[in-house]
């Protein structure tokens, strides 16, 4: 089904507070990143299997420092060749296909994905795009299908939320988080060597030698050519918008019900919880 299987291992403790996955990922442009490993491996280049196999680990130890947010397993893929370009692991909740749903998604062509958050009209897209038929029922793999075909010029046709990470053997990357900014994404950036990190959570890379981290904004993707842009611009994200009509007018009563219908989406069972108050309820 991919190039090669993404490693996916099962933690030990399955204990969790927080429903949701976690994302790790670096891109190393000039393989000048992760000092640190390759002084202990007394100056080994980036294609010995003594660094490679610590920069597995490396990835492992960092995303497992997110472990609360996925229970069901984590995974890690590196750039092919042992050439240290590029990292992706993650840690998962599995809610979509749990049985062959293992991040990250690794498929012919080099293409792979790390992604938090749920695509709720992938179906929909999958047919409208004539995308074909996925290896999995992942609603991660519309990402990688809609990157083959796009390019980065996709997000704008995703309705979810999310926040991922795509690599390329052939050079591209990029990343992108959802409209709104529902799933979190921080970004480290280290002037000196070029290299780039994407987590989840802050904790995950904010001793790694970086010297600039920021929140990743809402509605932006990023590439390594482009840097950080805007794909969401409603007309109504003005201050001077003034809308028209009242709410039966704009439907949104069928918009919620959209809304909510719509974010039932999943393969495991899932209750609903309400507070008491008529104002939240």
């Amino acid at each position: 089904r991919g190039a090669e299987p993404a490693q996916c291992q099962s933690l030990p403790c399955r204990e969790c507070t927080v429903a949701m996955c976690g994302i790790l990922a670096f891109f190393d442009p000039e393989g000048k990143g992760h000092a640190e490993l390759k002084a202990h491996m007394g100056g080994e280049g980036t294609s010995g299997g003594e660094y490679r196999a610590a920069l597995k680990a490396k990835l492992v130890e960092l995303v497992l420092r997110q472990r609360t947010r996925g229970p069901d397993g984590h995974g890690h893929h590196e750039a092919s060749g042992g050439s240290g370009r590029y990292g992706l692991a993650h840690v998962r909740l599995a809610i979509m296909d749990p049985e062959h749903g293992q991040q990250p998604l690794v498929r012919e062509g080099g293409r792979s994905v790390v992604h938090n958050g749920e695509i709720y009209n992938y179906k929909k897209l999958q047919a409208e795009q004539a995308l074909g038929a996925a290896p999995t029922t992942s609603d991660s793999e519309v990402i990688l299908q809609l990157y083959a075909k796009h390019g980065p010029n996709f997000c704008n046709m995703l309705n979810g939320i999310f926040a991922f990470v795509v690599a390329d053997e052939g050079g591209a990357l990029m990343a992108a988080r959802d409209h709104c900014g529902i799933k979190p994404l921080y970004m480290g950036t280290c002037s000196a060597t070029g290299q780039v990190w994407f987590s989840s959570e802050l904790k995950s890379i904010v001793d790694q030698p970086c010297d600039h981290f920021c929140e990743f904004p809402d509605g932006h993707f990023w590439t390594p050519e482009t840097g950080i842009v805007r794909w969401y611009e409603p007309v109504w994200d003005n201050d001077r918008y003034v809308g028209q009509g009242g709410t039966a007018e704009h439907g949104v009563r069928k918009a919620l019900e959209t809304a909510v219908r719509e974010q039932c989406m999943s393969d495991v069972p899932f209750g609903l919880l309400l507070s008491g108050g008529g104002d939240s309820a």
